[in-house]
């Protein structure tokens, strides 16, 4: 979960033991199955928590795995120009769990780490917002709290992040 798409394909090559794999091919048919199979759709509460950031005039990232192909033709337009950065998995040298895209998204919104929350459902997005130096809160969406840990707080869902006294503070700045 939340690996870059290579490292996805060098995974399931060794796990099979595939031999003369070419990984962009795993990739692109990933990709293709994603796009015909998968039906988008935001977890209860993101639009709301998303829009009261911008309200309160606070920058907002997407950091994500996904290519920046496949992000842009499943994920509507207008949620997506709600962003003051969006950063893909296909424009980072290095995925998580290394820092690099967290990095990159706090460069490109004129950020220091501890100026920024990050919030994950990965693990390994969560190791790499921790070697970045953010705060990072983490949302059993996809995975279990066991999954999760290394957060500095773990919550359920979107509409939770309000009743934390970290995103509190921020809102009231």
């Amino acid at each position: 979960e939340g690996s870059q798409l290579i490292k996805v394909a060098e995974s399931i090559s060794n796990k099979y033991s595939l031999k003369n794999i070419n990984y962009n091919e795993i990739i692109e048919k990933k990709e293709s199955y994603y796009k015909e199979k998968n039906s988008f759709s935001l977890y209860d509460g993101v639009i709301e928590f998303v829009s009261l950031l911008k309200e309160k005039g606070i920058k907002i990232a997407i950091v994500s795995a996904a290519r920046k192909d496949r992000l842009f033709s499943t994920v509507p337009r207008d949620f997506l120009e709600k962003f003051d950065t969006i950063v893909t998995g296909d424009v980072i040298l290095n995925g998580k769990p290394y820092p690099d895209s967290y990095l990159k998204a706090m460069s490109e919104l004129n950020l220091k780490p501890e100026e920024c929350i990050v919030i994950e459902n990965a693990p390994l997005g969560i190791e790499a917002a921790k070697i970045a130096g953010t705060y990072c809160i983490a949302i059993s969406s996809t995975m279990g709290e066991e999954y999760l840990s290394k957060a500095d707080e773990i919550v359920e869902k979107f509409s939770d992040l309000t009743r934390l006294n970290k995103i509190k503070t921020l809102l009231e700045a």
